[in-house]
């Protein structure tokens, strides 16, 4: 399986790994992803091997990458797999699954149909919309049009608890919220004052709000500006966690609030109840999977996303959706809903002496 995309796009792929291992058992599943993504993968018990190319950004690849890429192909070839699936609907995965040798390489052309050049490599065309459904469902359904797989077998996202650990720069947490206010994609991201509020309530609910931010020097200041204005009980890891690290944060925390990004798609492979804002993207494609949420939906936003294909635009060009227009009121009183929700199923499991969250 092929899918050279972003990092939550990636694990997004876990429940279509996952079903196609219960339906196969002995089957050898490999992965192949961009460079930075194959961490989010650690998780997956389902996988036998990932490997990795280099990334898209030329200022992040080696001079001599294009001989690992070749190294690469060899590799696959050498393998003789039965099948060679790519989720990117891009020339670079086309060409990996083209020359795999598989007896079945298989693409989706809706919205980018396959180029001269490739088209003798490329044995099995489909294509499906997937405009109108769930990422985790369109690339479910691109298996399933070759592999005999059931609906039945479609589960949440994935990352093992058994593969998370305790990151050493916190302390130990009990009845935590986790934060996260920053992407790579300023388009998406929400008012820094409006955050203040959201965290003041969440102060109110739990006993500490940990920001979760990204890697790069500005997602990391945005962090470390909002805990340090709102107090030692709110906490900015000084470097970014590592996925596992992460994990483990989300498994024993009370409620996730963010942004559409990766630590939201692991809050629901963690099984974390959520509260996610969208603005540009539409959580009719990208929305949390099979987990306790209630999304904030800027008008406009699903509309957006319906017709990035069909009117051949890229969605760094789309007309901007304003996530701004948000307000702090909707996502106080969307936390409360979920935090409600947690309470009165907590009261039903332990009706008489309620068991405190586990310490990290």
């Amino acid at each position: 399986m092929v899918k050279l995309r972003h990092i939550g796009d990636t694990l997004i792929l876990t429940p279509t790994i996952m079903a196609t291992r219960r339906t196969y058992p002995n089957a050898r599943i490999d992965v192949v992803v961009r460079s930075g993504c194959e961490q989010i993968l650690q998780g997956c018990p389902a996988i036998d091997n990932v490997y990795v190319v280099a990334s898209p950004n030329k200022d992040n690849r080696s001079k001599y990458h294009w001989v690992q890429q070749l190294r690469q192909m060899l590799v696959f070839r050498a393998v003789r797999y039965d099948y060679a699936i790519e989720f990117t609907a891009g020339d670079r995965a086309r060409l990996l699954i083209g020359f795999s040798g598989a007896r079945h390489r298989v693409t989706n052309s809706f919205g980018h149909p396959v180029p001269w050049y490739l088209r003798p490599f490329i044995k099995d065309l489909v294509c499906f919309d997937f405009t109108k459904t769930h990422q985790v469902v369109s690339d479910f359904h691109l298996v399933k049009r070759s592999l005999a797989l059931s609906e039945e077998d479609l589960g949440p996202l994935v990352y093992d608890a058994a593969h998370t650990q305790a990151a050493n720069c916190l302390p130990p947490l009990s009845n935590c919220a986790v934060i996260h206010v920053t992407t790579r994609w300023k388009r998406k991201e929400w008012d820094f004052a409006k955050w203040q509020t959201v965290v003041n309530y969440l102060l109110e609910q739990c006993e500490r709000v940990i920001v979760d931010v990204g890697p790069s020097e500005r997602e990391m200041q945005v962090g470390l500006q909002l805990a340090g204005k709102m107090g030692e009980r709110v906490i900015c890891p000084p470097t970014s966690l590592k996925f596992s690290e992460l994990a483990h944060l989300l498994y024993s925390a009370k409620i996730f609030v963010g942004l559409d990004s990766v630590s939201m798609h692991l809050a629901a492979a963690c099984n974390t109840p959520m509260v996610v804002l969208f603005g540009p993207t539409s959580p009719d494609s990208w929305g949390p999977w099979q987990v306790d949420n209630y999304q904030i939906v800027q008008p406009g936003s699903c509309e957006n996303h319906s017709n990035r294909y069909r009117d051949g635009l890229d969605i760094d060009n789309l007309p901007e959706i304003d996530i701004k227009q948000i307000t702090e009121q909707q996502v106080v009183d969307a936390c409360r809903k979920v935090l409600s929700r947690i309470h009165e199923e907590d009261s039903k499991c332990t009706p008489d002496h309620p068991t405190p969250f586990p310490e990290m």
